[in-house]
């Protein structure tokens, strides 16, 4: 099993203040804007998702990398492309850590 990242949002102060430290925002959203990080998990991490009762299940995650691989592998199709961002998003939903 390979040590995956997390990731989580990262906002400047200024940006923070404008929306008076309200930010909704999808994480495609924050991606296109530049306001996605990626972390390496640590014992801050793990606690945040104990305190939300975030399990991860690393085998299904694992599961998931060899899928969208194995799918960038095959020949382009539309069909393809589609099942690639689906399971793309699941695996960001499963290692985004909101609220760090």
């Amino acid at each position: 099993m390979q040590n995956r990242q997390f990731f989580t949002f990262k906002f400047k102060s200024s940006r923070l203040k404008e929306f008076d430290y309200n930010i909704n925002l999808t994480f495609d959203e924050a991606k296109e804007n530049n306001e996605v990080i990626a972390l390496f998990d640590s014992q801050m991490l793990r606690s945040i998702r104990d305190i939300h009762k975030r399990k991860i299940d690393y085998g299904h995650l694992e599961n998931l990398h060899k899928k969208r691989n194995g799918l960038r592998k095959k020949e382009h199709s539309d069909e393809n492309a589609i099942r690639i961002k689906e399971i793309q998003d699941e695996i960001n939903n499963i290692l985004f850590v909101p609220n760090t």
